[in-house]
């Protein structure tokens, strides 16, 4: 049976299984604790069970004396028999919640029961009149006892079956949501005013408009969105929770929001698949998105599946009718939009009939196709064109000369308008006969005209053979404390950055001709030089056109290219002859900023690209070439701005990566990066973490040099990858072991007794024969159990203890003979001469192997008191290779204690 309860905060119905009685959980509403009371089938089942088996004792301490009213207890009863009380018929009322203990029955003896019936029948009356002197079961109505709550069922957020994405979680994913379609949105009005601004067929008078009228959209938009949509969105959801029983979730309005984003977000998503000529996965997303946005629906709004497709059918029929809706409210907002703007259909038309002549040249641009919005002018009765056609190849011939001019310069513009006014003029009717045709080519004479008066001259200026007046270059100084302290080096100069300013790191790889620096993450100026191409040319052409920069370069001469309206000034600024000039737009806005200075033999540049809507960079670029200066004799060597040491900083930043910096450095690359680790330790990037294990172990069989114990300490003891730790262990094996021994040795012998597989034990190894110290052989000593696993750590105990010398380690050495042959060898051998006595004994030993190896040993390191075991295991029957390996060593020992005696000999 269920257990039916409210919860005590907000009042809220549950019903929950019996095995949950007594249980905590917490309100799905307010979120309050509250207990799950027992069932009162189950009560009843406790007071019958206690008043049947437990003693009277054990009866009076188990009802809770809060539940008995009045100041005395029952009057006990009199001794003797007495007959049975009829049986008590009244429901006996549960205590609240928190007055009634879980309990458990006491177990009573049966034979206690059955032998004293008497004193039964006693306790049974005692019982039952404590019963009876319980208040009546109205007192404890409000416990839903006498009349329970309607059974409702209990709908807990999240729990339907597929739900994966918590309420944080959702939150986290429309907020991520909204941030897209906030981004698209602005990259499409940038994108629309682009193209609205390149345009030719759009009088300039009107381009200025258009990002009012973008931006009154944009918030008409957002209005739109936040008011209607997201509601209407929330508004099915609530309808299909309410028609399928179920809750909406927590912070319902935000989820929305996010879920009415996706249909904008899959739309530009086509857009771009459209523009890109992708048609199958056009195809592909345009077939799946339903399906995802139905489950973004049931996951961003926490729904069921059945509420899901009830709130889809919803928004199906709700949407289209919105939309209709909205049509008859849309088109006179978007009217009062564009009247604001000034780009509404009347302001057109009463431009168009006060230019006349740039309409004309708007209608060839279009094909000779009147635009909607032009002037209509009165009716006149139609007239045979006197020309005829006979203009019509000219004035083809016009209209491609238009759309070359931007690569022309003034001279050849005029040269071709000339022509053509002069092929047109002697057409031109008399006694002021109208000619359609005429009236259309000389409309396009006036636009190659105003394309001559905007284009640059090709005539070389004057002033490129003057030297720059011996004047500053008027531009405001720059405050104190407004450079870095350390000068940077680039081809013949020096550059002094501003405080504000660091190296791109992605202009690494053009380092040789360019150097970039980056200005307050908004901007960035470009170092670059060019040889002197004519020695007289004392300063840049500046032009707007690239057809100057062929003209130049046919010419021998140096020319900067800045696009757009430009300002020029000219000044000296540390010995160097600058010229200075400023883009700007229709606004009036620094577009871009060139300074150009003539070294001895090449051409200074420096650009900085001024982001849009970004207000001062022009004041940063003219602050940041005041730091720059020619290198002169004694300068010191100037610095690196890639110094491996100085960009592994950058590992901090988010959009930065050293990474080619530090590959292309090679060991000090590496170097930096094993410092930059160390003192950041378990806060050292992951990037970095990555890039260190590659280049530690792209670097593991080079030459080892010495380093940092510091920093080798730190690599080795740290949570970095095993590549790294052994590289850092081969390179401490060659570190002298001046400083910190003890430290070191502590760290490497700990690295030996815990490496669990063996990965870094051998580099330890060779490290702490370099670095070993008195107590290393006690630390080791028991590494050389039989019990000991992995047996990478026994073999580096043996080569560590081989160099120690220390005789406490021969024996247990020794013992390993038999089994691992090949280091026990080599190590006794190193040992030297106090291993002589245990090897002297081996040579008695049964296996022939041992006898031989134990030979090889002395034939190495014997002295005279072996030559009498050699001779025996010489002569020894039992192995006749073994007798033989012990023969050459005795003569080779004979042979050394002879020479050990002539020389010690007077």
């Amino acid at each position: 049976m269920a257990i039916s309860f409210q919860c005590n905060g907000c009042g809220k119905a549950y019903q929950v299984a019996d095995h949950l009685a007594g249980e905590t959980v917490n309100c799905t509403a307010c979120e309050r604790p509250m207990t799950v009371p027992a069932s009162a089938d189950a009560k009843l089942e406790l007071a019958a069970a206690i008043a049947e088996q437990a003693g009277p004792a054990s009866i009076s301490s188990a009802i809770d004396p809060m539940l008995l009213r009045g100041p005395t207890p029952p009057t006990p009863l009199p001794s003797g028999p007495r007959p049975m009380p009829k049986p008590f018929q009244r429901t006996i009322p549960p205590p609240p919640p928190n007055l009634m203990p879980r309990m458990t029955a006491p177990q009573a003896d049966a034979s206690a029961i059955v032998d004293d019936a008497p004193a039964r029948q006693e306790h049974v009356g005692s019982v039952a009149d404590a019963i009876a002197a319980l208040p009546p079961l109205t007192q404890y109505a409000d416990l839903d006892v006498i009349s329970p709550p309607k059974k409702t069922p209990v709908r807990l957020i999240g729990s339907a079956a597929g739900v994966v994405l918590s309420d944080e979680v959702a939150r986290l994913v429309s907020w991520l949501l909204l941030i897209a379609l906030l981004f698209c949105c602005i990259w499409a009005g940038r994108h629309v005013a682009e193209v609205v601004r390149q345009r030719n067929d759009i009088p300039e008078a009107f381009k200025s408009g258009f990002p009012v009228f973008i931006a009154l959209q944009a918030i008409k938009s957002a209005v739109t969105f936040f008011f209607l949509f997201a509601p209407t969105l929330l508004l099915a959801c609530a309808l299909a929770c309410n028609w399928t029983q179920w809750d909406l979730p927590n912070n319902a309005y935000l989820r929305a929001c996010g879920a009415a984003t996706l249909p904008s977000l899959f739309i530009a998503g086509w857009i771009m698949l459209v523009t890109q000529r992708a048609l199958i996965a056009l195809l592909i997303v345009v077939i799946a998105t339903p399906f995802l946005l139905v489950i973004a629906l049931k996951e961003l709004m926490g729904l069921k599946w059945p509420t899901t497709f009830v709130a889809a059918l919803l928004l199906l029929v709700i949407v289209p009718v919105e939309a209709v809706a909205m049509m008859f409210v849309a088109t006179p907002i978007n009217r009062e939009i564009a009247r604001i703007a000034g780009v509404d259909e009347e302001a057109l038309k009463q431009w168009a009939a006060e230019h006349p002549e740039e309409l004309a040249a708007i209608r060839q641009a279009r094909g000779l196709s009147a635009p909607s919005w032009t002037h209509t002018a009165p009716a006149v009765v139609e007239q045979p064109d006197p020309l005829g056609n006979s203009l019509d190849p000219t004035i083809a011939e016009m209209r491609e000369a238009l759309n070359k001019s931007r690569a022309q310069t003034k001279e050849e513009i005029e040269k071709e308008r000339d022509g053509f006014a002069a092929k047109i003029a002697p057409l031109k009717p008399a006694g002021g006969t109208y000619s359609a045709s005429w009236n259309q080519a000389n409309a396009w004479i006036t636009q190659l005209t105003g394309a001559a008066a905007a284009a640059p001259s090709g005539a070389t200026p004057n002033d490129l053979l003057t030297p720059v007046e011996d004047h500053p270059l008027p531009v405001p100084v720059a405050e104190s404390g407004a450079f870095a302290d350390e000068s940077f080096g680039f081809k013949s100069i020096r550059v002094r950055p501003t405080t504000n300013a660091k190296i791109d790191l992605h202009a690494f790889s053009t380092r040789d001709t360019m150097q970039r620096w980056l200005v307050d993450d908004a901007g960035a100026v470009e170092l670059s030089m060019t040889p002197v191409l004519d020695p007289k040319q004392q300063r840049p052409w500046i032009a707007d056109r690239r057809v100057i920069a062929e003209l130049a370069a046919q010419r021998n001469l140096f020319v900067v290219v800045i696009e757009g309206k430009t300002d020029s000034t000219v000044g000296r600024l540390n010995g160097l002859m600058w010229t200075r000039a400023i883009s700007r737009d229709t606004f009036g806005h620094p577009t871009e900023a060139v300074y150009a200075a003539r070294l001895p033999q090449a051409w200074l540049v420096a650009r900085m690209t001024i982001q849009r809507g970004y207000r001062g960079q022009d004041v940063d670029a003219d602050r940041f070439v005041q730091g720059i200066r020619l290198t002169e004799p004694g300068d010191t060597a100037a610095l690196d701005p890639y110094d491996p040491a100085r960009v592994v900083e950058r590992f901090g930043a988010i959009r930065e990566d050293p990474s080619e910096v530090l590959r292309a450095a090679g060991e000090p690359g590496l170097d930096a990066l094993l410092a930059y680790a160390a003192r950041l330790g378990d806060a050292t990037p992951i990037r970095a973490r990555a890039l260190l294990d590659d280049l530690a172990s792209s670097h593991l069989n080079d030459e080892p040099q010495p380093m940092d114990v510091g920093v080798a300490l730190a690599t080795i003891t740290g949570s970095g990858a095993d590549n790294t730790k052994r590289y850092a262990l081969h390179r401490l094996a060659v570190t002298p072991a001046v400083e910190r021994r003890d430290e070191a040795a502590a760290a490497l012998e700990k690295i030996i007794s815990t490496d669990a597989f063996g990965h870094v034990s051998e580099a330890a190894a060779d490290a702490l024969r370099v670095w070993w110290r008195p107590q290393t052989v006690e630390n080791l000593l028991p590494l050389l159990d039989e019990k000991v696993w992995p047996l990478s750590k026994r073999d580096a105990a043996i080569k560590v203890l081989a160099r120690t010398h220390d005789k406490q380690a021969v024996f247990p050495i020794v013992r390993w003979i038999v089994k691992y042959p090949q280091g026990v060898v080599p190590a006794l051998k190193e040992m030297g001469s106090i291993a002589e006595d245990e090897v002297i004994k081996l040579l008695r030993q049964p296996d022939a192997s041992v006898r031989a190896n134990a030979a090889r040993i002395l034939s190495e390191i014997g002295t005279e008191k072996c030559l009498l075991e050699l001779r025996r295991a010489a002569d020894d029957p039992r192995d006749v290779a073994a007798a033989a390996v012990a023969r050459s060593s005795l003569e080779n020992v004979l042979a050394r204690v002879k020479q050990a005696k002539s020389i010690a000999a007077p």
